[in-house]
């Protein structure tokens, strides 16, 4: 584990956020000059990495303070009632009413499900996410 490195523009900027802060709480660098005030402090902060694939999602859950994967879990992309590949996707969204707002509630929907199934997994509440990143192929 890399060991954190603080400059002093860093830690001043810090100064505004703690007079918000309470007992218990802890402030998060996101990146440099970005602070993220979390109340009740925790050991783990917890993050998910979505893979938004053609026919799959994958996403893992990942203890951000060690980078260890606690659990993985996939389903198949809910788009795929509306076609096998991309282009007949792109099809859809531009031809059907509503088609482009349908296939993003369908990916969701599927993302919600994976999203749920983790945090069951390892005892935690969906508020206990800390940051999430997703990664896709491009049409």
């Amino acid at each position: 584990m890399r060991r954190p490195v603080f400059n002093v523009s860093a830690l001043q900027s810090l100064a505004p956020w703690t007079r918000l802060a309470r007992k218990g709480d802890c402030a998060c660098l996101r990146k440099p000059g970005c602070w993220d005030l979390r109340r009740r402090y925790t050991r783990l902060l917890w993050g998910v990495a979505v893979d938004i694939g053609t026919t799959t999602i994958v996403g893992y859950l990942c203890d951000l303070t060690s980078g260890r994967i606690a659990a993985v879990d996939a389903s198949l992309n809910g788009q795929q009632i509306h076609g096998a590949d991309v282009i007949t996707r792109i099809d859809y969204a531009l031809h059907e009413p509503r088609g482009l707002e349908y296939l993003r509630e369908l990916v969701l929907a599927t993302l919600n499900g994976i999203l749920g199934r983790l945090c069951a997994r390892q005892g935690l509440s969906s508020q206990a996410i800390y940051n999430l990143v997703t990664v896709g192929t491009p049409p």
